[in-house]
C-alpha cells in the first residue's frame, strides 16, 4: 500500500479505500502505454502497441468471465474483497482496446483481421462465436448444476473457458495467415498471366467448355471489330 490513490482522491482508508482493482489498474496502464507507442515500428508484422492492447483486452475479458461465472479471484482482490472490477468497467476496457486496435486497421495483426482474403473473412465470422461460446457453455453448466443442487468450483470453469476462448482465437489467427498468403499468391499469378495476355502481339481468346467467350485481349478485340464486352456476349 503506497497510498498513491490518497494523493488525488481523499477517501476513507479503513475498510473501503477509494482505489481501482488491480485488474482495472493494469488494463488502464497497458492502454496508456499502447497509445503512447501507437505508431512505433509501423511496418512490423506486429507492433508493440498491438501486444499491449491485446494484453489489456485480455485482462478485461478474463474479468468479464470471472463476473459471468462467479469466479471472484478473476475480478476481485483477495486481500480486499470490496475492491473489484465492475462489469461496465470491464466491458468499457475491452471495447476501448478493440477501438484503439482499429485505429490502424491496415498494419500489424489487424491487417490479417481486416483482410478481404479467405483468412480475414473466416476470422471476422468466427472470432466472436469462438470467444463467446465457451463462456456461455460454462454459464449454462454452472446454472444447471446449481439448479440440481450440485456445487461446482467456479474458478476452474472460468479458467478453462478463458483458455478455450483465447486458444480458439489464436488458432483462427494462425490459420488465417496462410489462407491470406495463398490468396495473395493466387491473385498475383492471375495478374501476371493477365499482363502476359494483354501484352501479347496476337489476338488471344479464351472460352469455356460450352463455347462462350470468357476473356479476350485488346488485339483480339481489334481483330474482330468489337469491344471487349461485345466479344464476351458472343460465342465462337
Amino acid at each position: 500500500d503506497l497510498l498513491i490513490d490518497q494523493l488525488l482522491f481523499c477517501a476513507p482508508a479503513e475498510r473501503y479505500p477509494g482505489r481501482p482493482s488491480p485488474s482495472t489498474t493494469l488494463a488502464l496502464t497497458l492502454l496508456a502505454v499502447a497509445i503512447i507507442v501507437l505508431d512505433f515500428r509501423p511496418a512490423a508484422r506486429m507492433r508493440p502497441s498491438e501486444w499491449l492492447l491485446l494484453a489489456a483486452g485480455l485482462v478485461a475479458f478474463v474479468s468479464i468471465i470471472g463476473l459471468v461465472l462467479g469466479a471472484s479471484p478473476l475480478h476481485r482482490s483477495t486481500t480486499a474483497p470490496t475492491i473489484g472490477v465492475a462489469l461496465s468497467t470491464a466491458i468499457g476496457l475491452l471495447l476501448t482496446s478493440i477501438g484503439v486496435l482499429l485505429q490502424r486497421p491496415t498494419t500489424g495483426v489487424m491487417r490479417v483481421f481486416t483482410s478481404r482474403g479467405p483468412g480475414g473473412v473466416m476470422l471476422r465470422r468466427l472470432a466472436l462465436p469462438t470467444l463467446l461460446a465457451p463462456v456461455l457453455l460454462g454459464f449454462v453448466v454452472m446454472r444447471l448444476s446449481e439448479a440440481r443442487g450440485l456445487e461446482l468450483a467456479a474458478f476452474p470453469f472460468a479458467i478453462s473457458s478463458a483458455l478455450t476462448s483465447i486458444g480458439g482465437l489464436v488458432l483462427l489467427a494462425i490459420t488465417a495467415v496462410p489462407l491470406n498468403r495463398t490468396q495473395e499468391a493466387l491473385e498475383s499469378a492471375r495478374r501476371w498471366a493477365r499482363e502476359l495476355v494483354e501484352q501479347a502481339a496476337d489476338g488471344i481468346f479464351m472460352a469455356d467448355l460450352d463455347g462462350r467467350c470468357v476473356d479476350v485481349n485488346d488485339v483480339g478485340c481489334r481483330m474482330v471489330g468489337y469491344s471487349r464486352q461485345q466479344v464476351l456476349e458472343r460465342g465462337f
